[in-house]
């Protein structure tokens, strides 16, 4: 199996997860993320991923200490246990 097919059915498997859920990045998570991003010193898509778990209210769940440290005055944060 080549590499793109092997990619394509990993997708379709994570797609298939019972608590996968996708959430399009219109105007609410956008304006949203803006806010968040300008107010914490946080990147676009750093912004994005807390404004989605705000909206959602869980835990934003990330390896990036920045992330973390920058939006654990806005939403609950932690660090994926391995």
């Amino acid at each position: 199996m080549d590499q793109l097919a092997q990619q394509v059915g990993a997708n379709q498997q994570i797609l298939q997860m019972p608590t996968m859920q996708l959430i399009s990045v219109g105007s609410n998570v956008g304006q949203l993320a803006a806010k968040i991003a300008s107010e914490n010193q946080l990147r676009g898509a750093g912004a994005v991923y807390v404004a989605t778990a705000q909206l959602l209210d869980v835990p934003l769940v990330s390896w990036d200490q920045e992330q973390l440290t920058r939006a654990s005055n806005i939403i609950s944060t932690a660090i994926p246990s391995t």
